[in-house]
């Protein structure tokens, strides 16, 4: 199979693990490609040199991967023909911690008020809406896997970093457990503080932002960048009294779809209860509702979208299939399936019609 040539290098400099004070890790710019440096020269007077195009920044970035973030990184830009849905995804993969890899979905925009309401903005509601959903993840990490086993080279620096897992279970260990947007940038942007908080229960605590300048020191060209990935592997000194847990109520849960959502939720429980007065329906998750009997094991997760709900049943999909014929089923891929700790199914409900077909359902997982 062809190399995929619109892959991040795999083999770039590594940067060095040492930092510099007040400037920022320091970087000389040599053509295109970025040298470490110790620090500033000696009474330098920086001057801020603006990158002329925002494909100058990027390339920049993505042609000094290893030199930016460290040789135990490695890029990924999908593939043209991947799924519409995800065509347009590069992501950052970290292996400095091999107990602890971690995946970034990056996003590389140029410092200006247009970039950030045209470009991220979008970017960043289409990025959470794709990774609070399982089945998303699990598609991806299949398109992720496929494209990297046909490509020689980097399957054998994948190989690297297995740690006894398959390549799939890798993928989705970093996809479903340790997912963010990496964000990379010139100048901050004024408007993020405000839109992060306004989303800090979605997806303002997924988000990380780097900051890299060019400046002109003498004749020479220098990049500073702050802050660096192993920054944020870092866990500040907690300052004050510790923040107050949020306990997510079934009400929280609603407010994430329509009406719809909570009325099928509320025939679905009265039923359930009716079968076996011991069923918990259990809120205190942010992402979902789960249902399980007395103190065992989990039985079903509720969702709430704009659409109604997603129900996931751990059930196998055979039998959904057998008792379920008027509502969206969706195949999950092992990797979702490991993620739900057994064999499970997806069911898209959308209206009361055909609710006791679900019922029915209900009836094979409890009683099972």
């Amino acid at each position: 199979m062809k190399k995929q040539a619109s892959s991040l290098p795999l083999k770039p400099q590594a940067a060095p693990l040492q930092e510099t004070t007040g400037f920022g890790r320091v970087f000389v710019l040599k053509k295109d490609k970025l040298e470490t440096a110790v620090d500033l020269p000696e009474n330098a007077k920086p001057i801020v040199k603006p990158f002329k195009t925002e494909q100058e920044f990027v390339n920049l970035i993505y042609g000094n991967r290893a030199v930016l973030f460290g040789e135990k990184t490695m890029g990924w830009k999908m593939e043209p023909t991947a799924n519409s849905s995800f065509r347009w995804i590069k992501l950052l993969f970290d292996f400095t911690n091999p107990d602890s890899p971690r995946c970034y979905i990056l996003a590389v925009i140029l410092g200006k008020e247009k970039d950030f309401f045209e470009e991220f903005f979008p970017f960043m509601t289409r990025v959470f809406s794709l990774l609070r959903d399982v089945i998303n993840i699990g598609m991806l990490v299949k398109l992720i896997g496929d494209g990297i086993k046909r490509n020689k080279s980097s399957l054998k620096a994948f190989e690297k970093h297995l740690q006894g897992k398959t390549l799939d279970d890798l993928l989705a260990h970093t996809l479903l457990k340790t997912p963010k947007c990496l964000l990379i940038t010139e100048d901050p942007l004024t408007e993020l503080s405000t839109v992060k908080k306004a989303y800090a229960e979605t997806w303002g605590g997924m988000l990380d932002i780097i900051y890299i300048r060019k400046y002109l020191v003498g004749k020479a060209t220098m990049l500073s960048m702050h802050p660096t990935l192993a920054d944020f592997q870092r866990k500040p000194k907690e300052l004050g009294p510790p923040k107050e847990k949020v306990i997510h109520t079934e009400d929280h849960h609603f407010s994430k779809g329509p009406l719809i959502g909570r009325t099928i939720y509320e025939r679905l429980k009265s039923e359930a209860l009716k079968i076996d007065k011991s069923i918990v329906f259990n809120a205190k998750g942010k992402h979902y509702i789960s249902l399980k009997k007395g103190s065992g094991k989990n039985l079903a997760f509720f969702h709430f979208r704009k659409g109604g709900m997603y129900l996931v049943v751990m059930l196998e999909e055979k039998l959904v299939r057998k008792l379920v014929k008027h509502s969206e089923i969706k195949t999950l891929p092992e990797s979702v399936q490991k993620f739900w700790n057994g064999k499970s199914t997806g069911l898209v409900i959308s209206s009361m019609q055909h609710v006791k077909e679900i019922v029915e359902v209900f009836k094979k997982l409890i009683k099972q």
